[in-house]
């Protein structure tokens, strides 16, 4: 149960982060991508977390 409330957690901040650089994109903030690579590492460690089996 312990690692889907992680993969979990993860993919929220992978939406959060994709919302924030949206958000800073069409307020023409320069965030140089950051939440979108932010959000794709986020994504990429919930997977990993969630395919780990114990």
């Amino acid at each position: 149960m312990e690692s889907k409330w992680r993969v979990l957690i993860f993919i929220v901040l992978t939406a959060v982060f994709f919302g924030v650089e949206t958000f800073a994109k069409v307020v023409n903030v320069p965030t140089y991508n950051l939440g979108y690579i932010l959000g794709i590492l986020s994504f990429m460690a919930g997977i990993v977390i969630g395919a780990r089996r114990r």
